[in-house]
Parts: C-alpha cells; structure tokens; sequence
C-alpha cells in the first residue's frame, strides 16, 4: 500500500508542472503577443534598441502572467498564419 501512496505522490508531483505549461493564453492576451512579437522582429530588424527592449518586457509580463519560462523563446509562443517566415525573420534571414 505504501508503494502505491508513493508511486501516486510521484505521478502527480510530476504531472502538476506538465499540466501547468501547457496553459494557453486567452484570444485577446495571444493577440497582444503576437503584436509585440512582430514589432519586436521589426524593432530588432532596424536595430531600434529601445523599442526592441519595451517589447520584450511588454512579451515578458504577459509571460509571466501565464506562468511561462522567462527563457521561453518568444516565437514558440506567437502564433502566426506562416510561423516559419516570422522564425526566420527572428533570425535575421534576408527576405523574410
């Protein structure tokens, strides 16, 4: 009974963090991501410093707001019509 009791414990301590990550966020916060995602790319792109660093930190609170790694790369998170072009322009592929 007790291996049972702890192979329980076991299963859900491991399973709590799983469940956790996979939280999506709402329409409107993934939206607002997805904003700040392409006006980061754009920012980066141009070397615009300051803007580059108000998107991250606009992209990092709706992160944590969901409980998200801060080291989460953003363009797992933003959702796009044709993520790879937007992967590549994070990148800083010419013509993307």
């Amino acid at each position: 009974m007790k291996n049972i009791l702890g192979i329980l414990a076991l299963v859900v301590a491991l399973g709590i963090p799983a469940m956790a990550q996979g939280t999506r966020m709402s329409p409107d916060d993934q939206d607002r991501f997805n904003s700040y995602y392409s006006r980061w790319i754009q920012d980066k792109q141009t070397d615009n410093r300051d803007d580059m660093l108000s998107m991250e930190q606009r992209m990092q609170d709706l992160m944590a707001k969901y409980g998200v790694a801060s080291n989460t790369p953003y363009d797992e998170l933003a959702s796009r019509n044709d993520d790879r072009d937007y992967r590549r322009a994070a990148r800083g592929y010419a013509g993307a």
